[in-house]
């Protein structure tokens, strides 16, 4: 009887061990599997992946994208001052009209195109979001 009920707790024991290993390699391909709830305050946060500007509205969707790169294996970006960024931010977009409707406080704008988006939100650091591809006003 003794052995039968030792035989039954290494089995537990295999069990939980195996359950414990599926649930660590389930987090390790998933480093953060945290989305943060982002308040509409803006305090603009300014980063860089090395070569490009990025502007945020407040550091909680900077941490955000932060951890969706986390998650699919792409360096993080990292904060930087204004001054910083906008080295990084583009000169001159090519004049294809592909137009884009962003809105930034409740007012939407067409851009020329994505790139003329990108250049304005680096310029500015006016945090505007994607609204449509197409004219506002088409939306």
């Amino acid at each position: 009887m003794c052995k039968r009920g030792f035989e039954q707790f290494l089995l537990s024991c295999g069990l939980t061990l195996l359950l414990v290993s599926c649930i660590l390699a389930a987090a390790s391909e998933r480093p953060c599997p945290i989305a943060y709830r982002c308040a509409d305050v803006e305090e603009v946060v300014w980063s860089t992946d090395g070569s490009k500007c990025f502007v945020w509205r407040n550091g909680c969707h900077l941490k955000n994208e932060n951890c969706q790169r986390l998650n699919s294996k792409r360096e993080e970006l990292r904060e930087v001052t204004k001054e910083e960024c906008q080295e990084m931010c583009v000169d001159a977009c090519i004049e294809i009209y592909r137009p884009i409707c962003a809105e930034y406080n409740g007012v939407r704008r067409t851009f020329s195109n994505s790139c003329a988006l990108e250049a304005h939100i680096c310029r500015s650091g006016e945090t505007y979001n994607l609204f449509g591809h197409a004219e506002c006003g088409t939306n």
